[in-house]
């Protein structure tokens, strides 16, 4: 059975709305995602502002991760990344 052409037409509109529609919902969701990021970073340096000391447990509060790497060497200098 073959579909009227106006139909087809409105069938694939639709499904690109549909689409457009959910990656604008995406989006949406990821912009609500880094609003909470940058907040949640607000509220912290308020929290940090005035410090006068660096302890080992504002330090580890600060800090998510250290990565250290493979040594290389570099002109006879061992270097890590």
């Amino acid at each position: 059975m073959s579909l009227p052409v106006r139909f087809s037409k409105s069938a694939s509109c639709s499904n690109s709305v549909r689409r457009a529609i959910g990656e604008l919902e995406k989006q949406c969701e990821e912009s609500g995602r880094d609003k909470n990021n940058i907040e949640q970073s607000a509220r912290m340096i308020k929290d940090y502002a005035g410090i006068e000391e660096l302890s080992a447990a504002l330090l580890n509060t600060l800090i998510e991760k250290v990565t250290v790497g493979e040594p290389k060497e570099v002109d006879g200098n061992a270097y890590r990344k």
